[in-house]
């Protein structure tokens, strides 16, 4: 014998139906403009995640950012951070120093002058390369909306 139709756990089916149909689209949205952007930014020689990370050094106060919330802030395992971080120091687009911290652990990492124009030309050509279909007040209205999802999970983002 099937289970009846209709709402479960007190909701409505339908809305389940629509909120999973709402994630997948985002899910797969997600992954077009992923492939989009890595796209444009293979002839700089960058990734998404490393040109995250350059992004988001060169609009940062130098020395704000150590390994770990570099992590945090790009969304990544800690392991991936560091071999990004090493790859990017390896073309000498970032450097790590130690921090002025007794946790002599703790490893600020900045961005080079040439990381800066790398970071620059590569911005430029995402957004010339992959505009989303969205103006100035669709952007609004997406940035609304992941605040939402940002504050239904209790996460205060970069």
């Amino acid at each position: 014998m099937s289970a009846p139709a209709g709402p479960r756990r007190g909701g409505r089916a339908d809305i389940d139906r629509e909120a999973l149909a709402a994630a997948m689209e985002l899910s797969r949205r997600t992954r077009l403009a992923t492939t989009a952007v890595n796209r444009a930014l293979a002839p700089h020689g960058l990734s998404f995640t490393r040109f995250g990370i350059l992004l988001l050094l060169s609009m940062a106060e130098p020395g704000s950012y150590s390994m770990s919330r570099l992590a945090g802030s790009v969304l990544l395992h800690p392991g991936g951070v560091t071999n990004a971080i090493s790859r990017l120091e390896r073309e000498g687009l970032v450097h790590r120093v130690p921090a002025a911290t007794e946790d002599r652990r703790v490893v600020i990492v900045t961005i080079t002058d040439e990381g800066r124009r790398r970071v620059d030309a590569a911005r430029g050509t995402v957004f010339a390369e992959v505009g989303l279909g969205a103006g100035p007040e669709d952007l609004d209205e997406l940035f609304e909306l992941v605040q939402m999802l940002r504050d239904a999970e209790h996460d205060e983002g970069p």
